[in-house]
C-alpha cells in the first residue's frame, strides 16, 4: 500500500475511524429505535381503534312515530221538532155531568166560536190572523207551550188583536197517560209561560186529542182552567181537501157550536183556504162569531 492509502492493486482501502463514525452510528441506532417505537405505537392505536369500532353498535334509525290527533266532534244540537198531530181528535171521555168540561155554548143563540189548536206557527198563524182581521172576528187559540216558547211574538199579536190565548198543554201528549206530577208540569208550565208572555193566565185548557179523565179535571181545576172540547171537528188535520173541511163545518155547526180547526201541527194550507169560506157561509146563515169565554157567558 502506498503513502496515499492505496494498495498495490489500486483498490480503495477503508480504514475505520472511531472518532468520525461513532456519532453517525449512534444517530442511526436512535433513528431506528424511534421508528420502531412509532410504528409500534401506531399499530397499537390502529388496533385499539379497530377494537372500538367493533364494539360500537350504531342503531339503525327507525321511522319517526306518527302522532294522529283525533278531533273531538262538535256536538250536534238537534232542535225540538214541532208537534205533529197524527191521531184521531175525537174526544175521549163523557163531559155530560163533569163540572168545567164544556163542548158547546147555548143552543138558543146563533153564536159560534172558532178555535185553533197547536200553534202558534210562524207560517200559518199570521195568515189566520189576517183572515180574522178581514172579517172582524175574534177567535180562541189553544196554544202549546213548546210553540209559544218558539214564537212568543205571535202569541202577543193574538192577544193584542183581542183574541183569547188558552192552553193546549206543553208538548201535546195524551194527558190521561201521565202521572200526576207529569200532568201538573204539562199544564202548569204552559200556564206560567202564557202569563210571562202576555201578562195574563189562561182560564181555558183543551187537552190534546180531547182526552181527559178525573186527574186531568183535577189539575185543570187547581189552575182555575175550564176544559174546553168541541162539538164540530172539521178534520182539517186529515187534509182531505178544502171542500171536505168546509162541508163538514156547514153540516155539523149549529147554535152554540165550538168549531175545531188547527193553525199548526202539520201542513195547514187547506185550513187557510177553507177558513174564509166557512166564515162567509155561516155568516150567510145568520151566525155571529165570538170567543169561547163570550160563548160561555151567554149560557146562563
Amino acid at each position: 500500500m502506498s503513502a496515499h492509502g492505496r494498495d498495490n492493486n489500486h483498490k480503495p482501502s477503508f480504514r475505520f475511524n472511531k472518532k468520525l463514525h461513532l456519532p453517525i452510528i449512534l444517530l442511526a441506532i436512535l433513528s431506528a429505535s424511534l421508528w420502531a417505537v412509532g410504528s409500534f405505537a401506531a399499530g397499537i392505536a390502529a388496533a385499539e381503534d379497530e377494537k372500538n369500532r367493533a364494539l360500537t353498535i350504531t342503531p339503525t334509525p327507525g321511522p319517526s312515530p306518527t302522532i294522529v290527533f283525533t278531533p273531538t266532534p262538535t256536538p250536534t244540537i238537534e232542535p225540538t221538532p214541532s208537534p205533529t198531530i197524527t191521531g184521531d181528535s175525537t174526544p175521549i171521555g163523557n163531559p155530560g155531568n163533569i163540572p168545567n168540561v164544556i163542548t158547546n155554548g147555548s143552543r138558543n143563540r146563533l153564536e159560534i166560536a172558532l178555535t185553533f189548536d197547536d200553534g202558534p206557527h210562524p207560517q200559518y198563524t199570521p195568515q189566520v190572523l189576517q183572515i180574522l182581521k178581514r172579517y172582524n172576528i175574534k177567535a180562541t187559540f189553544f196554544c202549546l207551550g213548546q210553540m209559544i216558547q218558539e214564537n212568543p211574538d205571535l202569541v202577543r199579536q193574538e192577544h193584542q188583536a183581542g183574541h183569547v190565548v188558552a192552553s193546549h198543554s206543553w208538548s201535546h201528549p195524551d194527558l190521561t197517560t201521565l202521572s200526576m206530577d207529569q200532568l201538573q208540569k204539562e199544564l202548569k208550565n204552559t200556564s206560567d209561560l202564557i202569563y210571562n208572555t202576555i201578562g195574563e193566565r189562561p182560564t181555558l185548557v183543551r187537552p190534546p186529542y180531547g182526552s181527559y179523565n178525573n186527574n186531568v179535571v183535577q189539575v185543570a181545576n187547581s189552575l182555575s182552567e175550564k176544559i174546553i172540547i168541541w162539538d164540530v171537528d172539521t178534520n182539517d188535520w186529515q187534509r182531505k181537501g178544502v171542500d171536505s173541511i168546509v162541508n163538514t163545518a156547514f153540516q155539523e155547526a149549529g147554535k152554540g157550536s165550538i168549531i175545531l180547526m188547527h193553525d199548526a201541527g202539520g201542513e195547514r194550507s187547506q185550513t187557510i183556504a177553507a177558513l174564509p169560506r166557512i166564515i162567509e157561509g155561516l155568516k150567510a146563515r145568520g151566525y155571529s162569531f165570538v170567543t169561547v169565554p163570550e160563548l160561555l157567558s151567554h149560557m146562563g
